[in-house]
């Protein structure tokens, strides 16, 4: 399907290209992946270290965004959510891009990785380095979260493991 001739709906140019950049730069590193035209989306799944990452990417079509979500493969119980949360922040502001955000509400734990383009030409160099940061940060820490969340890490040591890498 050619995007710059569909009707409904109508997206901009910039954001266009845009997706089609992402589609070329998974498409060089032959991964497999399900798009999602009508939202300007695509889903990637593929094994991590430690877990499975759960990877949308969109291109939000009204803000000039192009985002990257990794989701992770857990819930976290309603009584450990505000240490997660903690724990969260502990790495968040140590990130140089990207942060993880956790659902008060029904405990789902993300990775975001976000850039706006209005104005700029998104090249595949960017592409990829927004591409590694949200699946290396989120290989990086998803189970580093997940024994925080079981109570089978503490925060001294996540700060431990952080510190040092």
């Amino acid at each position: 399907m050619d995007l710059f001739k569909k009707s409904k709906p109508a997206f901009k140019d910039s954001s266009l290209t845009v997706y089609q950049t992402v589609c070329e730069v998974l498409d060089d590193h032959n991964w497999n992946y399900t798009k999602d035209e009508e939202n300007l989306g695509i889903d990637l799944s593929m094994r991590g270290d430690d877990m499975n990452l759960e990877l949308r990417i969109y291109v939000d079509d009204k803000m000039d965004a192009l985002v990257f979500l990794s989701f992770m493969p857990y819930r976290v119980a309603p009584k450990q959510r505000t240490l997660v949360a903690f724990a969260m922040n502990m790495i968040n502001v140590r990130l140089l891009q990207g942060n993880f955000d956790i659902s008060m509400k029904n405990g789902n734990v993300s990775f975001r990785c976000s850039s706006f383009f209005t104005g700029s030409i998104v090249s595949k160099q960017m592409v990829d380095h927004m591409l590694n940061v949200a699946l290396s940060t989120s290989d990086d820490y998803n189970d580093k979260l997940f024994l925080i969340a079981k109570d089978k890490m503490t925060l001294d040591e996540l700060d431990e493991y952080i510190e040092n890498k």
